[in-house]
C-alpha cells in the first residue's frame, strides 16, 4: 500500500495486534500455556494479511481501502476482533509419579523480611523449618499441586512446605534458598518439572491456558459473514501475487545483501561488537543498523519486540532479510529463544552459527522455529 503519511489499514491494523500481542505476552508472564488455533509445526501462523483483506474486501472501496476514519477505524476492529481472539481456562489435570508436570515458572525467596515480611525467621505454612535444596512453596490460593508433594527439578527433589502470593506474577514454584543472594541470583527461571517416584501415584495438577484464536482468510469465510461474490474476490487478494505486493517492505534484501558479505567472520560473545567477530544477534543487529533499523541485542529481545510489533510472517512468505528465530533450550527467555538466523532467499540463511564455524551460510532450518519476522 502506498504511504500517504496518514493513517491506513495497514498502519491501523498493526497497533491492534500490538495491543493483543501484549496481551498475550502477559498471559505468558502470568504463568498460562499458549495454544494457537492455527499452527505451522508448532510455528503460530500469522493472519495479519488474511485480516486486512478480509476487511478490505468488506469495507474498503476506493479511497476508503487506504485513508481511515473513525468508521474505517471501527470496521476494521470489528474484522481484527472477529479473527483474534482467545479463550483462558484453569483446568485440573491427573499426573501419575514421575510424570512431567511441563515446564514451570520458579522464582527464589529466602527466610528474611525482604522475601517474607512479617514471617521472616520464621517456620513453613505446615510447620516445618524451611530448608535450602529441599523446600517448595505454591501460591496460597491457586496452587500448582497440593501441599506435601514432592517435586523433581534439575536433579533435585524437593517437597511443597509452604505458600505465598505469586501467582499473579506467573510464578508456579518459589524455591527456598540459604540466603538472600542465593535467592536472588535464582532470579525467575523456567523449568521442567516432574512429581517424584515414589510420591502419591498421582496428584490433581492445575493447569492454566489460554487458546489464541488466530483465524485465516478460510476460516473466516466458514462464517458465512461474507457474499459469495466476497468471497471470490478474497480468494483472488489472497493470491501469492497478491500478498508478494503486500507484504514486502524495503531493506530486506539490503541486509541479506550485508549478511553474505560476513561469511567467514569469527564468532565470539565477548568480542560481538568488534568488526570481524559477531554472535547471532550482534550480526542481525549491527546489519539492521546499517539500513537504518533499530533492533534489541539478544536473539529474545528482538523475537519480543518482532512479536509485540506484529511483525511475524509465514515460512510461505519469507523474503531475503527476513529473520528466523528458534529455540534450542529452555533458558527462561521470551519464548525460550535462543538464536536468530537472517534468511538470504533460495532457501538459505546466514547466521553466526558458534565459535568453530563463525559466520556462515547454510540451508534453511526449519527443526526448533519459534517463528519467524519482518522487522522492516
Amino acid at each position: 500500500m502506498p504511504d500517504t503519511g496518514y493513517d491506513n489499514p495497514r498502519t491501523v491494523l498493526s497497533e491492534y495486534y500490538r495491543e493483543f500481542n501484549q496481551q498475550i505476552t502477559s498471559l505468558e508472564e502470568q504463568g498460562y500455556s499458549i495454544t494457537y488455533q492455527n499452527s505451522d509445526n508448532g510455528v503460530p501462523v500469522s493472519n495479519f494479511n488474511d485480516t486486512l483483506m478480509v476487511y478490505m474486501v468488506k469495507y474498503g472501496t476506493g479511497q476508503a481501502a487506504y485513508v481511515m476514519d473513525d468508521e474505517g477505524k471501527k470496521n476494521l476492529k470489528k474484522v481484527f476482533e472477529e479473527m483474534n481472539y482467545c479463550d483462558q481456562s484453569s483446568s485440573a489435570t491427573q499426573i501419575s509419579a514421575g510424570e512431567s508436570l511441563g515446564e514451570v515458572v520458579t522464582t527464589g525467596y529466602c527466610n528474611c523480611s525482604l522475601c517474607c515480611g512479617q514471617w521472616a525467621g520464621g517456620h513453613t505454612a505446615s510447620g516445618t523449618v524451611p530448608k535450602a535444596n529441599h523446600t517448595l512453596a505454591v501460591d496460597a490460593h491457586s496452587p500448582k499441586v497440593p501441599m506435601g508433594t514432592k517435586i523433581v527439578m534439575n536433579g533435585k527433589t524437593y517437597k511443597v512446605e509452604d505458600t505465598g502470593n505469586f501467582a499473579r506474577y506467573g510464578t508456579d514454584f518459589d524455591i527456598y534458598f540459604d540466603s538472600h543472594a542465593a535467592a536472588q541470583a535464582w532470579g525467575k527461571r523456567k523449568v521442567e518439572a516432574f512429581l517424584a517416584e515414589g510420591d502419591e501415584n498421582m496428584v490433581e495438577v492445575t493447569v492454566s491456558g489460554t487458546l489464541v484464536h488466530n483465524l485465516t482468510y478460510k476460516d473466516y469465510m466458514a462464517l458465512d459473514k461474507l457474499s459469495e461474490e466476497q468471497k471470490d474476490w478474497l480468494e483472488s487478494m489472497m493470491s501469492n501475487e497478491m500478498q508478494g505486493s503486500l507484504s514486502a517492505g524495503t531493506g530486506g534484501q539490503e541486509v541479506a545483501d550485508l549478511a553474505m558479505t560476513k561469511i567467514g567472520c569469527r564468532y565470539s560473545q565477548d568480542r560481538r561488537y568488534e568488526e570481524g567477530w559477531y554472535d547471532c544477534s550482534s550480526l542481525v543487529q549491527r546489519l539492521y543498523k546499517e539500513v537504518g533499523i533499530k533492533l534489541p541485542a539478544t536473539a529474545a529481545t528482538q523475537g519480543e519486540y518482532c512479536y509485540k510489533n506484529a511483525m511475524l510472517i509465514n515460512k510461505k512468505d519469507l523474503k531475503p532479510g527476513d529473520l528466523i528465530f528458534y529455540s534450542y533450550e529452555v533458558n527462561g527467555e521470551f519464548r525460550n529463544i535462543s538464536h536468530v538466523a537472517i534468511y538470504v532467499g533460495d532457501g538459505k540463511m546466514v547466521h553466526a552459527a558458534n565459535p568453530s564455524r563463525g559466520v556462515v551460510i547454510d540451508p534453511l532450518r526449519t527443526n526448533s522455529v519459534v517463528f519467524y519476522a519482518r522487522p522492516y
